[in-house]
C-alpha cells in the first residue's frame, strides 16, 4: 500500500500543465522548472512559477526553481487520511 502524498490528482490531464509546456516551447526552455512543476502535480507549482519568472533570468533562482520542481512529494498529515470500510453483513 503507498502512502498518501500531497500531489495533486488528474496531474497529465490538466490545462495548466499543457498551457507551461507550450510557454516552454515558446522561451526556448526559460519555464522549464515551471512545466516539470506542473506536470508532476506539484503543490508548489504557483511558487516554482514565480520565482521561475521574476528571478530566473538571474541563472541561480532559475536552478532553484529547478530544484523546488523535483522535490519530492510531501507524505500526507495523518489528519487528512481517511478510511472507509464496508459494514460487515
Amino acid at each position: 500500500m503507498s502512502m498518501p502524498t500531497d500531489q495533486r490528482p488528474g496531474v497529465v490531464r490538466a490545462p495548466h500543465a499543457t498551457i507551461a509546456w507550450i510557454v516552454t516551447a515558446l522561451t526556448l526552455g526559460y519555464t522549464l522548472p515551471w512545466a516539470i512543476a506542473c506536470t508532476r502535480g506539484s503543490r508548489n507549482s504557483a511558487a516554482v512559477a514565480v520565482v521561475n519568472i521574476f528571478l530566473g533570468w538571474l541563472i541561480i533562482p532559475w536552478f532553484i526553481a529547478l530544484a523546488m520542481a523535483f522535490k519530492a512529494h510531501q507524505v500526507a498529515s495523518a489528519t487528512t487520511v481517511h478510511v472507509y470500510q464496508q459494514p460487515q453483513q
